[in-house]
């Protein structure tokens, strides 16, 4: 390569770099700009935060003895619920026993309050009705067999038979 061509290549790649450095500072100083900018920014929003930071500081040092005060009876307040949530789980569980022993003992009651009830209507209806019963197919019996001899004469067949269609 000659000299000549190298001076040109050398000339082109300073003109390149030159360029690149130009770009580069630049954006280092738009950088530079934002970053300010951004400073600025923080710095105000340090400054406006501070007294809300420095109160909230000094109310909560002051309100902590209550808020310890306060965590430690919602614990025992909880442990407390807890306590009495267990012993009304005994409770209703003993109760629940209590009531189906209730609920058998009434069962077999009412089974066998039954069975005498029927075994009293069936002792009733043997012992009273019947009786009754054939003491009034006596009686009807009986008035007929009067009517029969009042009248002197013996219904006609005729008679007994509508008086058979009758039932029939």
């Amino acid at each position: 390569m000659s000299q000549e061509t190298f001076t040109y290549i050398a000339v082109a790649a300073l003109v390149v770099f030159s360029v690149a450095l130009v770009v580069q500072v630049s954006s280092l100083y738009g950088i530079f700009r934002s970053v300010r900018v951004m400073r600025d920014k923080v710095v105000d929003l340090a400054e406006r935060a501070e007294p809300i930071l420095t109160d909230a500081r000094k109310m909560l040092s002051e309100n902590k003895p209550k808020i310890d005060e306060i965590t430690d009876k919602a614990l025992e307040v909880a442990r407390l619920a807890r306590e009495q949530a267990t012993r009304l789980d005994a409770v209703l569980v003993e109760t629940t026993d209590i009531f189906k022993a209730q609920v058998m003992r009434l069962d077999g009651a009412i089974d066998e309050t039954v069975g005498k009830v029927q075994q009293t209507t069936d002792a009733v209806q043997n012992t009273v009705l019947r009786p009754i019963k054939e003491v009034t197919g006596i009686v009807a019996g009986l008035k007929a067999a009067l009517a029969v001899f009042a009248q002197g004469q013996r219904s006609s067949v005729d008679q007994a038979t509508q008086d058979e269609e009758m039932f029939i």
